[in-house]
Order: structure tokens, then C-alpha cells, then sequence
């Protein structure tokens, strides 16, 4: 009895037994989806850069001095991609910035998270002032983010911003093709 106290640290064989159960059982680790879902949230509550003209040019600096509406500071991504109108060099800031963020992330659950933000980005221009900041076609926009609603660990908000953007994109390839009129 003595020489089992010592071992055990004086646990009794119940306690014993109850102990290597819990280290036999095995941790459950969470699905892939439920992971960047989570790093998704945790992006998307970052707060938005505070200098949109970082990295531009001054003419292009003094050009947004005139921009109407920036964005309050604090303000977080979410709450910028679900504004009707942002600022559209914030955007383009948020927007290279995730790009070289998601090329350079080894992770590939928090590089999935982060090329969502920055379809987001894309998404937000397209909605909110008409403009495409990619070199990507509409067909091939609207084909990305298709397939980003169809992720199920991609909250609401965005899955909307991703539909309207997806709209527009289509009415894009629907619109006929102009022809020239021949006398």
C-alpha cells in the first residue's frame, strides 16, 4: 500500500482508472469548414486599415481628399462590406492587401479565409461603385463566387455581397453584344 502511494501520487484505483480513460479518449479536433469559419469571423472583425492611401501616390492621396463619406475609424471589415457605399480606396487597399496576405499564408484553412476577404473586396467594388478591381472577366468573377456560396462556413453577410456581385456579373454576360448597324 505504501510503495502504491508513491507511484500514484496516492490516487486510488478509481481514480486511477478515471484518469487513464480521460487520456485515452480522443480529442476532437473541429472540422476543417468550422476552422476557417472561425478565422474568417476573426478577420473579419479586424479593424479596417487606418491609412487607405498607404503604398499610393501623393496625387492619388490628394485626389481622395475630395472622396465623399470615409469610413469611421474603428470601423471593422464586416461593417465595411456590408456599407452600401465604401470607400472605394479603402477597398482597393483592403483588397491587395489580402492578396499578398493569402500568397504568402502557409495555413491553408487561414488562406482560404483570407482570399475571402479579398473576393469580398472585390465583391464590394463591383456592388458599390460599378467597378471590377481585378483583371479577371465577369465570367470568370461570377464562376469564383458561385463557388464561394456554396461554402457553407462563409457567414450570411457575405454570401449576400458575393450573390449581388454575382448579379451584376451575369447581367454583365447577359447584356447582347453591340453590332455595328450596316446600311
Amino acid at each position: 500500500m505504501e510503495n502504491e502511494r508513491r507511484t500514484t501520487w496516492g490516487l486510488r484505483s478509481r481514480a486511477l482508472i478515471e484518469l487513464l480513460r480521460i487520456a485515452d479518449d480522443p480529442v476532437e479536433t473541429p472540422a476543417p469548414d468550422v476552422l476557417r469559419g472561425e478565422e474568417l469571423e476573426g478577420l473579419l472583425a479586424e479593424a479596417r486599415p487606418r491609412h487607405a492611401c498607404l503604398g499610393q501616390s501623393l496625387p492619388a492621396c490628394i485626389d481622395r481628399m475630395d472622396a465623399p463619406g470615409p469610413a469611421e475609424a474603428g470601423e471593422t471589415l464586416a461593417q465595411l462590406f456590408a456599407a452600401e457605399r465604401a470607400d472605394i480606396y479603402l477597398i482597393r487597399t483592403i483588397k491587395e492587401e489580402f492578396k499578398r496576405r493569402a500568397a504568402a499564408e502557409p495555413d491553408p484553412v487561414r488562406r482560404d479565409a483570407l482570399v475571402v476577404v479579398y473576393y469580398a473586396a472585390i465583391a464590394q467594388a463591383l456592388v458599390g461603385h460599378g467597378l471590377r478591381l481585378t483583371r479577371r472577366s465577369h465570367g470568370e468573377m461570377h464562376q469564383s463566387l458561385s463557388l464561394l456560396l456554396e461554402k457553407t462556413w462563409i457567414d450570411a453577410a457575405l454570401k449576400e455581397l458575393f450573390q449581388k456581385a454575382c448579379r451584376l456579373c451575369q447581367e454583365f454576360l447577359d447584356r447582347p453584344v453591340y453590332q455595328e448597324h450596316t446600311p
